[in-house]
């Protein structure tokens, strides 16, 4: 290590914990151990450092999350079957299906079988029994699959009694489903609620979205009756939706209708969602394309560049939008970057950063949406992006480079080290922290010196930081794997 650098560290520690000795390695990883015994052993913990845990996404943490999910604590049972099924996927699938058989919690069996069904996994036999279990919500998942998969018979004969008798917001969820089981007894109780102004939105909503999800053919009157009565843009959106789900071209056409005169920016963007879900042919987007607000025309134009890998056009879009800054329209632009990682996107979003405000009293809503593009550039990784990113954490500390640190931390997958690693030698704490989440995320051993910082110091930093700062200097030391046995013979 040079003398520089070296310099550079002692000042840091000096400006920022002024101790009686810095910690040795070996006491950061004792207090590394100590902080993850309490997150995740059976004494008391703080909920806030399992989400940090849960944050880091690491295969080492299954076996302890699997014996967590037999738990006799009913909480830290949810935090882990949660926590498996969001992180890992189908791998889990044998695990879920001993949660489904096995579990004392309805709630909890709930989770489990509904990862099954996201995964293909669930078997018949498993959604006959849970169809008939006491607890309402289970049986209605169940029986909605049931009901999918087309066996109308074991539907009905779950769906049936929930319809009649059951609790106020199962009761008309299984009158609809019951709907795709050809139980039609209900439609026009069902017809009458969502025509009722007084009916709460929120529940009419989730109708027409399980309408949507489910495509039940037999429920178009009821989204013609939304559509006709309901008044709350919400609620009208959704309804187009499932309108689109069950009749697609009148859906289509009832959705760039529906455009044309939207005026509210996150109307605008609800409903280009929702065309843009659908199996749309070009000619939508081309429509839009004229007699239409500004922004739908740029997101229209955004939409089909997107998928006709048009650059120029894609670019000039996406600036447009990102220029007119409306965080509605700002998100657009993101999550369609999100999903293509297009080198044309690259040059508005860096724009887009450079424009937002540099002193920290302004940082707001902006710099959080500037941080996801920051993320964003992160993942394309093109030779543009790195350099723009590089040329925006070389200037001055303020709320912008702030704000691009902020982003690269909290990017999914490895950033590029030379990206991050000079931020390790900042005077400024929250740089070199988020510089060492990055690269700590990535295997990186320079990111040792601020992880024993942060955990020594735990009481200066959010518990979720110390639980990401504890796991990784213990995962880069090797001894993750041997504390994740220890708590894991002591789960109970």
């Amino acid at each position: 290590m040079s003398v520089k650098r070296i310099v550079a560290s002692v000042l840091v520690v000096l400006a920022l914990a002024p101790l009686a000795g810095q910690a040795q390695t070996n006491d950061a990883l004792e207090m590394a151990r100590g902080h993850l015994r309490s997150a995740l052993g059976n004494a008391p913990r703080d909920a806030r450092m399992l989400r940090g845990l849960e944050a880091t996404k690491d295969p080492q943490l299954r076996p302890l999350l699997e014996a967590m999910s037999a738990s006799g604590d009913r909480l830290r049972r949810l935090f882990a079957v949660m926590s498996l099924s969001q992180q890992y996927q189908a791998d889990v699938n044998a695990r879920m299906a001993e949660v489904l058989a096995g579990d004392a919690d309805a709630g909890i069996r709930s989770v489990a079988l509904a990862h099954l069904i996201e995964h293909d996994a669930a078997t018949d036999a498993q959604l006959a029994l849970a169809a008939q279990a006491s607890h309402e919500g289970l049986a209605l998942l169940a029986a909605r699959e049931l009901a999918q998969r087309g066996d109308r018979q074991r539907a009905r004969a779950a769906l049936t009694p929930l319809a009649q008798r059951g609790a106020q917001e199962v009761q008309p969820l299984a009158q609809t489903i019951l709907l795709s089981a050809d139980d039609y007894q209900h439609l026009d109780a069902l017809q009458a609620r969502l025509r009722d102004p007084a009916e709460a939105p929120e529940r009419t909503m989730l109708l027409l979205s399980v309408i949507e999800k489910d495509h039940i053919q037999a429920a178009g009157p009821l989204v013609r009756a939304a559509l006709e009565a309901q008044a709350n843009p919400r609620v009208r959106i959704q309804a187009l939706r499932a309108l689109a789900a069950i009749a697609p071209t009148e859906g289509a056409d009832a959705l760039v209708a529906a455009l044309r005169a939207a005026q509210q920016p996150a109307d605008q963007r609800y409903l280009m969602d929702a065309l843009a879900e659908g199996p749309q042919p070009q000619g939508h987007w081309q429509a839009l394309q004229s007699d239409a607000p500004v922004p739908v025309i740029q997101m229209a134009v955004l939409e089909q560049a997107h998928r006709t890998g048009d650059a120029f056009l894609l670019t000039e879009s996406a600036r447009a939008l990102l220029q007119a800054g409306h965080p509605v329209h700002v998100d657009f632009v993101l999550r369609r970057a999100r999903e293509g990682r297009q080198a044309a996107y690259v040059q508005p979003l860096l724009e887009y950063i450079f424009g937002l405000p540099t002193a920290s009293s302004q940082m707001g809503p902006a710099h959080e949406l500037g941080a996801r593009a920051a993320g964003v550039l992160a993942q394309i990784g093109s030779p543009e992006a790195l350099e723009g990113l590089q040329a925006l954490l070389a200037g001055p500390y303020n709320a912008r480079v702030r704000t691009v640190a902020a982003g690269l931390a909290a990017t999914e997958g490895p950033v590029a080290p030379e990206l991050v690693g000079p931020l390790l030698q900042s005077p400024y704490d929250e740089l070199a922290v988020d510089a060492a989440m990055a690269l700590a995320k990535a295997g990186d051993t320079r990111a040792v010196p601020v992880l024993e910082r942060v955990v020594t110091h735990a009481q200066r930093y959010p518990p979720p930081l110390v639980a990401m700062a504890s796991w990784y200097l213990l995962r880069l030391a090797g001894q993750a794997e041997p504390l994740v046995a220890e708590l894991t013979e002591q789960v109970r």
